[in-house]
């Protein structure tokens, strides 16, 4: 009976240390970060596929070591998890359970740029993704990384779910307008990859344009609640057309020098 038991701990030791080797490997880290392993487990068994795990969990990891994976409360990036029928995507899983979901008929797409290997997310002018579940209050800061083709009206990038209290948009000159309540109006995106940063932070907030500083003025101190990417939360909804690469949330004010590292990392 002894070497029977001997026997199933062995393999049931073999199979668990193979089973993390092979994660290790997937990932090209010996350091995997535990929430990231976590997220591996619930994409895989929900049929889910990651991207790029090593791409995905670089920025993770060096989020972790400038101390703000914990302020980390919501985390998409086009590398990250996706469950897809063809190039559609039908679901973006967020790194704390917060997973965004499509409607069908109206899915963003994966894309490949073959000029610089890059997959990113596609909304296609007609398509967006939601999740009515996350809401946070301020003080808070939004990330966005994107890459928006030419305008010929006004778009919506980010909205509100459950009401109109925030909303990041451009108009046909591709100028940058945030609102929460009240409006700032930034600069003007370029058709290159743009990283956003906005601090909601009631009347000390402020906009960032690849990390120059665009806009700063009163913003609402409301919460948010629920998120809408690709279009706003209108009965006849104004939509974005142009590249996701990752959106992010902290439940802080980030210091300029991790601001600063941010624009390494989300590139």
């Amino acid at each position: 009976m002894k070497p029977i038991i001997f026997s199933i701990i062995f393999l049931f030791t073999v199979t668990n240390a193979f089973a993390q080797n092979n994660l290790l490997l997937l990932f090209s880290d010996d350091d995997l970060i535990t929430e990231v392993e976590q997220y591996y487990h619930r994409v895989k068994g929900d049929n889910g596929d990651i991207v790029i795990p090593s791409k995905f969990h670089k920025q993770l990891k060096q989020i972790k070591s400038n101390n703000y994976l914990d302020s980390l409360v919501f985390w998409v990036s086009s590398y990250g998890g996706l469950k897809k029928t063809n190039d559609s995507i039908a679901v973006v899983y967020e790194l704390r359970g917060n997973d965004l979901t499509g409607t069908v008929g109206s899915y963003p797409i994966q894309f490949l740029d073959t000029n610089t290997n890059e997959h990113l997310i596609y909304f296609t002018g007609s398509s967006f993704l939601s999740n009515n579940s996350f809401s946070i209050q301020q003080p808070f800061t939004l990330i966005l990384t994107i890459r928006q083709n030419e305008p010929d009206e006004e778009e919506y990038i980010f909205h509100s779910l459950s009401n109109d209290d925030y909303s990041i948009s451009t108009n046909k000159k591709n100028e940058l307008t945030v609102e929460a309540g009240k409006k700032l109006k930034a600069g003007e995106l370029d058709h290159n990859v743009n990283t956003i940063i906005i601090e909601f932070n009631g009347d000390d907030s402020k906009v960032f344009i690849n990390n120059e500083l665009s806009a700063s003025g009163k913003l609402d101190p409301k919460e948010l609640n629920g998120i809408l990417l690709g279009k706003n939360n209108k009965n006849k909804p104004d939509y974005f057309t142009g590249y996701l690469y990752n959106c992010g949330i902290f439940n802080c004010i980030l210091t300029d020098t991790f601001k600063t590292e941010l624009l390494n990392i989300l590139r």
